[in-house]
């Protein structure tokens, strides 16, 4: 079969195939395997495309906190592949690496530091009334123009700690500003020294 005419017409690199692994498998390996590779391509960039497309679906160009929720979907990929489908074995400090950056990255995007700092407010100091109106002004006819604004107090707020309460509630917005920068500055720092590690 290696010496016939049909084998001496064919390309070069055919033959070669074909000498080194045999007849068939260097027909397989001109004929199938190219259309194995175009199919399994395809269907993955396929299957990838319509995941980005419909995390993408609710992203919005107007805000840049939406970053979070690209890069944490990105890390999240990238994770799975290197978990279940790396061809290199992964160091264990790179994917804890990674891990932890796709959960900064969820932190970020959920963006509750204000809630979490403020539910231990209200742990101390019980929890603020919903606020509530009444008519102020009116017309004179006798419609009502405007409405007063009456908040609540909270149960354990006194004349005497009232001022305490205020300057810890202010605290608490400050704190969750610190809570969140430090998350931005341990994602970073996550970036810049694991990044490179990230590929298979």
């Amino acid at each position: 079969m290696r010496g016939s005419k049909a084998v001496k017409m064919m390309p070069w690199r055919v033959r070669r195939d074909i000498e080194d692994f045999g007849f068939w498998q260097g027909i397989k390996y001109w004929t199938i395997y190219p259309i194995e590779s175009w199919y399994h391509r395809y269907k993955e960039r396929i299957s990838r495309s319509w995941a980005f497309a419909k995390m993408a679906w609710l992203n919005y160009d107007f805000d840049a906190h939406t970053i979070w929720e690209i890069l944490e979907f990105k890390l999240k990929r990238v994770l799975n592949v290197l978990e279940n489908f790396a061809h290199l074995e992964q160091q264990d400090e790179d994917l804890l690496a990674l891990k932890e950056a796709i959960a900064i990255c969820g932190r970020l995007h959920a963006d509750d530091y204000d809630m979490i700092r403020h539910a231990e407010h209200d742990k101390k100091w019980g929890e603020l009334p919903d606020w509530t109106t009444k008519p102020s002004t009116f017309d004179a006819k006798g419609k009502v123009l405007t409405h007063e604004i009456i908040m609540g107090e909270r149960p354990l707020v006194t004349p005497e700690n009232k001022e305490q309460e205020r300057k810890e509630f202010r605290e608490s917005w400050e704190k969750a500003a610190e809570d969140r920068k430090a998350d931005i500055d341990r994602l970073a720092l996550l970036l810049k020294n694991h990044l490179q590690s990230w590929w298979d």
